[in-house]
């Protein structure tokens, strides 16, 4: 477990063959734990892939932010980018169970696109709202 305070550095490697071309991918996540309460992360990923009509490069940067004040209830926050498709994404998330078995999970996803099709593009949002109540015998 992380104590107050504590800073951790993720390093991640992979590859992957499929039928139509591979992929190779490399990741650093640098995160903060400031608090029992509180975290952060900020990461970085490149995979390179490659199939027979092409290959291409894809690099992702991410920030996510992470609020749990109790037990029972939780929020976070991710922000993700990519250079193929220019799209900025954000996603927030609050779960609430107020006992055992019953819960409340409101998610919102915003995504928008970035440089030139910016103004060409729709942005798009959706938001659910869940309810979790667990029956037992």
């Amino acid at each position: 477990m992380f104590r107050d305070y504590a800073a951790r550095v993720c390093a991640e490697v992979d590859a992957a063959r499929e039928a139509t071309g591979r992929r190779n991918g490399q990741g650093l996540t640098l995160g903060w734990h400031p608090s029992s309460r509180w975290s952060a992360a900020v990461g970085g990923l490149r995979n390179a892939i490659r199939f027979d009509e092409g290959r291409f490069t894809v690099r992702m940067a991410t920030l996510r932010i992470d609020h749990t004040p109790s037990t029972q209830l939780a929020g976070s926050l991710l922000l993700q980018w990519d250079n193929v498709s220019h799209e900025l994404g954000a996603s927030g998330r609050v779960r609430w169970q107020w006992q055992p078995g019953r819960e409340l999970i409101f998610s919102v996803d915003r995504l928008g696109y970035t440089g030139e099709q910016r103004d060409t593009l729709p942005g798009q949002t959706r938001a659910l709202l869940k309810l979790v109540w667990t029956l037992e015998r």
